[in-house]
């Protein structure tokens, strides 16, 4: 026959001195006797939020000087000298920027002073009315883009662009 375990062979469990230091609850809002709940240390959630905000900005600045897509012009200005000449009656003030390829800008300094007469030449050939609207300005533009590129017998006058533009009628 098998015998069965006696309860006397458990012993109890040892008793913890009174002298003990307590355990430690964490802080929480507690009246006082004058009605206001007492103050949280705040500390160390300023201290993870601080963290957290010089983390993300350290991420930002990371990326904006590094890993973003750097846009480089390939694009290449040459400024005209500037065109005054008289039209019936009115005084005309005309500077322009020529835009070409990076590429094609050795041709342009090299072209400049034949891309000058073609300028002088089809300005001169505008009415001076053409330049007080909108759309006859964007038209001159092309115009004169259309005349670089027709009379160089080329394509690398990408566009044309105004600088400076004055009008002005004289007084007689």
């Amino acid at each position: 026959m098998a015998k069965a375990l006696q309860p006397a062979a458990l012993k109890p469990a040892p008793k913890v001195a009174a002298s003990a230091a307590p355990v430690r609850q964490p802080p929480t809002a507690k009246k006082k006797t004058g009605g206001k709940p007492e103050k949280k240390d705040n500390f160390s959630e300023l201290l993870v939020v601080a963290t957290v905000s010089v983390l993300t900005l350290s991420a930002v600045g990371y990326f904006y000087l590094h890993a973003a897509p750097r846009y480089e012009s390939k694009q290449n200005y040459q400024v005209l000298p500037q065109l005054v000449y008289e039209n019936e009656g009115q005084v005309m003030q005309l500077q322009v920027n020529i835009q070409v390829n990076e590429k094609d800008r050795n041709w342009l300094e090299k072209n400049s002073g034949a891309v000058n007469g073609i300028f002088v030449k089809t300005v001169q050939q505008i009415d001076p009315e053409t330049f007080r609207t909108k759309e006859g300005s964007e038209a001159v533009l092309v115009q004169l883009k259309n005349s670089i590129n027709m009379q160089l017998n080329t394509s690398k006058v990408e566009a044309v662009l105004y600088k400076d533009m004055v009008i002005q009628h004289q007084v007689d």
